[in-house]
């Protein structure tokens, strides 16, 4: 089980979400491209959702896993979270930037730090998913140390019907970060890596 924790890391403070951060929640979960990465939330998106999800935090955090409001200068900017670990010692992260706080390394941050954080309290291995049409949450990923594994192909439906595939990325407890390099991200042979575009 997980400590119910509060994380610094730069100007950010990762902190368990609270009832204070539904209005937030609603209007992070109304913006366009948060309902066009995340299928499954409710559209539209309202306030009774925002406050069922921080309701649901609590159980979250007693079942083993962690929820985390990501703030900003006292300002909500996002969500991050982890799935209890399994019995193998694996968990899944994943993450959401409100509009207002995106293109400022928010989710790369929080994703290191919530990653380094499990870590650090035993958990052995973090998966992340992202969707390959999802160029800001793959950068966010290779930013926060996370390796490529591999591809899920038409891993999941979207809200127009279509299957997408999701790129499979994890760090592992006891291997160091790699850096991330100032290469833009490709998409060549079908698949994402980072280089020179050309």
């Amino acid at each position: 089980m997980l400590p119910r924790d509060v994380i610094s890391s730069g100007a950010l403070i990762l902190r368990p979400p609270a009832e204070g951060d539904a209005e937030a929640v609603v209007k992070m979960c109304d913006d366009p491209v948060t309902a066009r990465f995340m299928p499954l939330l409710p559209q539209p998106y309202e306030m009774d959702d925002a406050l069922g999800y921080v309701r649901r935090s609590a159980a979250v955090w007693e079942g083993g896993g962690a929820q985390f409001a990501i703030t900003e200068g006292g300002r909500f900017a996002g969500l991050v979270w982890l799935s209890a670990p399994d019995h193998w010692g694996v968990s899944g992260a994943g993450f959401m930037v409100a509009p207002w706080a995106r293109g400022r390394g928010v989710a790369s941050t929080a994703a290191r730090a919530v990653t380094d954080w499990a870590l650090d309290h035993g958990v052995r291995r973090v998966e992340l998913q992202a969707e390959v049409e999802n160029v800001a949450s793959l950068r966010a990923a290779y930013r926060a140390g996370f390796r490529e594994e591999g591809l899920r192909r038409e891993a999941k439906r979207l809200r127009d019907g279509r299957f997408a595939d999701y790129v499979v990325f994890a760090r592992l407890r006891g291997r160091r970060r790699r850096r991330w390099s100032r290469t833009c991200l490709c998409w060549r042979a079908g698949r994402w890596t980072t280089g020179w575009c050309g």
